[in-house]
């Protein structure tokens, strides 16, 4: 239950803690919307309520606060959201909420707005590992009844960090986790004592990452090393075994080998922006109103006139909401680097007869006149020249093929919810891209 606060008071007690954190650390603005204004403080984001937003009132603007909260925090295990800080945010009006910073940037700096070509685009190969990587990040979220229904270039972010992984090599004897992280507390450590009490650390995302650097600095993008080669103070071996713990979970791993653990510096993709989630039973059968329109779906357009009175299961029609966008967002991907050239079909009797058709083989009889304006009509055949792109080409590539699937037309979708291991994103090629997007910007003044 929110506690009352009046827009005025709520606006000072932001601009209060906007003057804090100034005393402290340089605050920078690095996005608005028209949820929240989001300032940059040391190495976390302060995403705060955009009190001049004059459609959406200040219950509803908390409301989405708290429901982002909410999803931060059940997702949290995953490292598949940004992590957020819990006793940094505002937890008495949900004024603002606090994450860790991701500092790569977003989808948007893979130059989807620049047209000529650059030899620093992504490839293929790291455009499929993106692709399948969100997919799994969708699919967990599904698994666990939360859909973002927000999804969008701008709300995937892309960080470099130090990462954990496992190694089979050498693997001697595996020890069943309590017992193997006993273990590897006592290998990392520096056989000092020091006092400390354990209950007093903060688990913090943002500072495991600085214990990491300060021994692994030196490796090379996706290079690797054992992690019990380094020695470690206790209050770091608190915060190092908590987080190991947390990702053997994660993969599913009852027992471990502690020399088998190795650190690595690659990519972490996460997405953030949850203030249009919903939290969706597998029973509900209710057709859901999604109200985030970044990219206009065939749902969101159809879903009232096409066999109105079919019972659905709601949390199918919200999956293929995230996926249908999901794909957008991957086709354009493949536009603008240069992989997909997909030519506009011209709006004319004729093309408007192939689409008629099928879209009765989609939904069943249609009159597609009745059903929405000449705009949107034009808008639906524009999402048809990429479905027939995508035809042409998916037979001999399955990223293609899953791209397809994605924008059907369907109200749900037939894409498994399965999670498959993940690939390792070239990090060099982001850097790469990167490097080129901020030179293109600081050229452009934007």
């Amino acid at each position: 239950m929110q506690q009352e606060i009046p827009l005025n008071v709520a606006d000072q007690i932001i601009q209060d803690q906007m003057k804090e954190l100034q005393q402290n650390f340089q605050l920078v603005e690095i996005a608005e919307g028209s949820q929240g204004i989001c300032k940059k403080s040391e190495d976390r984001v302060y995403k705060f309520l955009n009190l001049k937003n004059n459609i959406l009132t200040l219950d509803v603007l908390r409301g989405m606060n708290q429901n982002e909260l909410y999803c931060l925090q059940e997702l949290a295990i995953s490292g598949y959201t940004c992590e957020v800080q819990n006793d940094k945010c505002d937890n008495q009006y949900m004024l603002w909420i606090t994450t860790a910073y991701m500092n790569m940037g977003t989808l948007d700096m893979d130059c989807l707005y620049w047209e000529n070509q650059h030899p620093h685009r992504l490839n293929l190969e790291t455009i499929t590992i993106i692709c399948n990587r969100l997919l799994n990040i969708l699919n967990y979220f599904h698994k666990n009844w939360i859909f973002h229904l927000d999804v969008q270039p701008s709300n995937i972010l892309f960080h470099e960090e130090y990462q954990f992984c496992y190694s089979s090599e050498n693997n001697d004897i595996e020890l069943p986790i309590e017992q193997g992280l006993e273990q590897l507390r006592q290998n990392l450590g520096n056989n000092q004592q020091t006092s400390y009490m354990e209950q007093n650390i903060t688990r913090d995302y943002t500072n495991l990452q600085c214990i990491l650097n300060m021994q692994f600095q030196d490796l090379q993008p996706n290079g690797r090393r054992q992690l019990i080669e380094r020695r470690f103070g206790n209050e770091h071996i608190d915060q190092l075994v908590f987080w190991i713990n947390r990702w053997l979970k994660l993969q599913g791993m009852v027992n471990f080998n502690p020399q088998c653990i190795y650190v690595k510096k690659g990519i972490k993709i996460c997405f953030c922006d949850f203030g249009y989630s919903q939290k969706i039973q597998e029973q509900e059968l209710s057709r859901p109103e999604f109200e985030a329109e970044f990219f206009k779906t065939p749902y969101q357009i159809l879903g009232k006139i096409v066999n109105p009175n079919e019972v659905i299961q709601a949390w199918r029609i919200a999956r293929q909401q995230d996926l249908f966008c999901l794909g957008m967002t991957m086709i354009n991907l493949l536009i603008n680097n240069g992989h997909a050239l997909i030519e506009s079909i011209e709006f004319c009797q004729e093309k408007l007869v192939e689409f008629t058709k099928f879209l009765q083989d989609t939904y069943g009889e249609i009159n597609l006149q009745k059903a929405c304006t000449c705009d949107v009509q034009k808008f639906l055949l524009k999402l048809y020249s990429c479905l027939k792109w995508l035809q042409k080409y998916m037979n001999n590539n399955p990223t293609y093929y899953l791209i397809y699937r994605m924008l059907s037309f369907r109200f749900t979708s037939d894409i498994p919810l399965n999670i498959q291991r993940d690939q390792d994103i070239p990090l060099k090629t982001i850097r790469e891209v990167q490097k080129l997007c901020n030179e293109m910007r600081v050229q452009t003044g934007l």
